[in-house]
């Protein structure tokens, strides 16, 4: 029953309410272990284009293939949940930043080449993804808005792209 009420039933990964409270266990660990923690939010790009242009069936397909491309390229350390709709939450323990954006950088050419040979080469899915460096326990909400803000910039600069969130 827990794995039912803890998992996302389209792509298997952690559902929104379960890698909250998984984000929210990591930071509280930070204190106590000197341990470095990075959170990276990502978007498919042009999702609903997918849905629009294919149908929703192809959506879930690529939804699907995302979650599995994902699964395949991180190891267990990596706690991986679906937010809603095609935005995700990773959040990666014992790496740093640059670390964090190499294993994001190999999982967007894996799922592009993935999704070339799945979903019948005309779609190629790429996406977006802000990454935060975590030192300390903050707010849900503030890593949320930060991971957020890096995402937005990273949609307005171009996508399929990663961008680390940065203090003004």
């Amino acid at each position: 029953m827990e794995k039912i009420a803890t998992t996302d039933s389209l792509t298997r990964l952690f559902n929104r309410g379960k890698t909250i409270e998984l984000l929210e266990a990591r930071m509280n660990e930070l204190p106590h272990k000197s341990n470095k923690c990075a959170v990276a939010m990502l978007d498919i790009d042009l999702f609903k284009t997918i849905n629009d242009k294919y149908g929703h069936c192809v959506g879930d397909d690529a939804l699907k293939l995302f979650a599995a491309t994902a699964k395949q390229n991180f190891s267990a350390s990596v706690d991986m949940g679906r937010l809603g709709g095609e935005e995700f939450l990773f959040i990666f323990q014992g790496v740093d930043v640059s670390e964090t954006v190499k294993h994001l950088e190999t999982f967007s050419q894996s799922l592009k080449d993935a999704s070339i040979k799945a979903l019948g080469g005309e779609i190629k899915l790429t996406f977006s993804a802000g990454v935060l460096l975590l030192t300390e326990a903050q707010s849900i909400s503030s890593v949320l808005e930060k991971t957020d803000a890096a995402l937005y910039e990273a949609k307005e600069t171009g996508r399929d792209k990663i961008v680390v969130f940065t203090c003004l």
